[in-house]
């Protein structure tokens, strides 16, 4: 009867509807020009950056004796009777990759540059898609997360290099940005977090670290307790696998470069700290991210507060790990590249938190600002 039916809902005027309709179709297209626009700044800043640091060629020889010989070794004699091979690589993950396209026949000097700015783009959209599709920001924190990314010193530096740090980037910002989604099935969702922290694992030795770390800053993940149960199980199975790889291949449970680098010490935790600040004010981003800290950890969207909580929160603990390990002898601060993702994130949600005009405008300045430490 229709007396039994539910009362059925004002939908609003002409104009709402029209509204609401449109509001994804512009979001869509705003986010879609934002990447586009800031993946083009980004190839040209890295057009003039490019370099290729000497000890991607320790990792190029490795992965070529692992296409060619079967075991990843410096020298052959290694392999003889006898012999004693060494693990002198420090990216399980990359190396494999470069293995692999070796095998192929590309030419690895001539390739790296070209698949790190792939991999650097892919972490572009990945930023720009969630700011946009995920958090729902407005027109400028939808246009400022891709620039504020493709502009960071470290993060432009470090898309070239012949390193492992942009495939390392995208894994993170990867799983950070899928542990941050409260959608879809725990069995799903687990499997995700599962591959995406394997990846992260084994793409540097200090992988697990971040692995473990990274779920406790993004509390939303303590509550889906099955997601986590599956997505540890992943983790576990693949971490028994590589140490007994490791171990049969090398003799050793912990990767050589880990032994042979590891200090401590207050001379390592001042050396950190010295290059962890320069990184903050010569690069600005970070002090960027502390101005629009406030406006976005008070931001109406719940979704955006979590996002910029826990995005401060991995960058926070990128710069403890930078202390903590002494910095790195490379240029650009190649250890807190993996955390511009999270600064650009955590960036865009203060400033879309501003009147649009005054948000606008900082992202110009920012524009202007950030590149300037790529060029002395």
């Amino acid at each position: 009867p229709s007396t039994m039916k539910e009362p059925r809902q004002d939908p609003g005027t002409a104009a709402d509807v029209a509204a609401s309709c449109d509001r994804p179709r512009n979001s869509h297209r705003v986010w879609i020009a934002g990447a586009a626009g800031s993946l083009a700044l980004l190839i040209a800043l890295c057009a003039e950056t490019a370099f290729v640091v000497d000890d991607a060629f320790i990792t190029f020889r490795y992965a070529r004796s692992w296409a060619e010989w079967g075991t990843p070794a410096f020298n052959s004699f290694e392999l003889a009777p006898g012999g004693h091979p060494v693990e002198g690589f420090s990216a399980p993950l990359w190396t494999a990759l470069l293995a692999a396209m070796h095998a192929a026949g590309l030419d690895l000097a001539a390739v790296v540059g070209p698949l790190q700015l792939v991999l650097s783009a892919a972490t572009l959209v990945l930023v720009a898609r969630f700011a946009a599709v995920r958090l729902g920001l407005g027109t400028a924190g939808v246009i400022i997360a891709p620039l504020a990314l493709a502009t960071a010193a470290p993060f432009v530096a470090w898309s070239t290099g012949g390193m492992e740090t942009s495939l390392f980037t995208l894994l993170v910002t990867a799983l950070l940005l899928a542990a941050l989604r409260e959608d879809g099935s725990d069995v799903r969702h687990g499997v995700i977090l599962g591959m995406l922290g394997t990846g992260v694992m084994v793409v540097r030795a200090e992988g697990l670290l971040w692995v473990i770390v990274l779920p406790l800053l993004v509390w939303p993940l303590a509550r889906r307790r099955r997601c986590l149960v599956i997505a540890s199980a992943l983790i576990a199975v693949t971490a028994a696998a590589q140490l007994a790889w490791r171990h049969s291949v090398y003799g050793e449970w912990v990767p050589n470069t880990v032994v042979a680098k590891t200090g401590g010490g207050v001379d390592t935790l001042a050396r950190g700290a010295r290059q962890t600040a320069t990184w903050a004010l010569v690069t600005l981003t970070p002090i960027v991210a502390v101005i629009a800290a406030v406006p976005a950890l008070h931001h109406t969207g719940p979704a955006a507060r979590r996002a910029a909580r826990a995005a401060l929160l991995l960058s926070l603990a990128f710069a403890a790990f930078n202390v903590a390990v002494g910095g790195d002898w490379m240029p650009f601060f190649r250890f807190m590249a993996p955390a511009a993702p999270a600064l650009a994130l955590a960036i865009a949600i203060g400033f879309d938190a501003l009147p649009r005009a005054a948000a606008l405008g900082a992202g110009a300045v920012l524009l202007v600002a950030q590149p300037m430490a790529l060029f002395g």
